[in-house]
């Protein structure tokens, strides 16, 4: 949990001219250990997002950025304006980065997960240039054959059936053993992720051709901040070079569900 003194500390180490005069809003939604506000910084009152956490991902934005740039998809990812690291307590770091955003109204700035419950038209349009931005900032595709266990061994990374991956298995109350499931009022069987993820031989040797590129990693309502432009995209620290060009899409898909 970050504390008053922390925040404090990273507003203060921001160079003069990149200063942070006024937090607008808290974007986080609680979910997260990073702490994400709206700002106004510097004289000219110039509109950002301000991100404090333990981790330094700011190398991992900036190829994000770069690749983007060179693919022509310009103004998805902000651009890193600052960032300052301090010493806390217990050895523990914290990291404070700020991004900035365009020249929209601060006032009109929100998550995607925000938007969902309160601006279905905002969101439709958002949404549609989500979809335009995953399919575009990550080029070049390159065409591979893989096993798809090792494609979810790639893709999910430590996520691959960690004990929170396991857990969630569990409280479904799904069973490894069983190959299909049945879904209650659904007149159809379903393969059973858990038994496909933790055997591998019911793949039987099979192997799949795919479209391999870099991905966010982490791709949720709570990392795209909305306006009436275009969306930005932050959080990068779980980006990755090599997994398959739909797992973002499907990862935003699964968290839209369930928030």
């Amino acid at each position: 949990m970050l504390s008053q003194k922390e925040k404090t500390m990273i507003l203060e180490n921001f160079a003069e001219e990149n200063q942070p005069i006024e937090i607008i809003n808290e974007l986080n939604d609680g979910q997260s250990e990073a702490a994400v506000y709206t700002v106004e910084f510097s004289e000219s009152r110039k509109l950002g997002v301000l991100k404090i956490q333990e981790m330094n991902e700011s190398g991992l934005h900036n190829k994000a950025f770069l690749q983007a740039i060179e693919n022509g998809i310009e103004g998805y990812i902000p651009k890193i304006i600052d960032e300052v690291e301090i010493q806390c307590e217990n050895n523990l770091k914290r990291f404070g980065v700020l991004y900035e955003l365009g020249g929209d109204n601060v006032l009109g700035i929100k998550t995607l997960k925000y938007s969902m419950e309160n601006e279905l038209a905002l969101v439709k349009q958002t949404s549609e240039q989500v979809a335009k931005f995953l399919y575009n900032w990550n080029k070049p595709h390159a065409s591979e054959i893989k096993s798809p266990i090792d494609i979810m061994k790639t893709s999910l990374g430590y996520r691959f059936m960690d004990e929170k991956f396991i857990k969630g298995f569990e409280t479904l109350m799904i069973d490894e053993d069983k190959k299909w499931l049945v879904i209650d009022g659904v007149d159809k069987f379903f393969p059973n992720p858990y038994k496909f993820f933790a055997d591998e031989k019911v793949w039987c040797g099979r192997k799949i051709k795919y479209l391999d590129s870099c991905i966010h990693g982490d791709l949720h309502g709570g990392n795209i901040i909305v306006s009436v432009k275009k969306p930005s995209i932050i959080d990068f620290g779980s980006y990755q070079l090599h997994s398959n060009i739909f797992y973002d899409t499907r990862y935003l898909e699964i968290h839209s569900l369930m928030d």
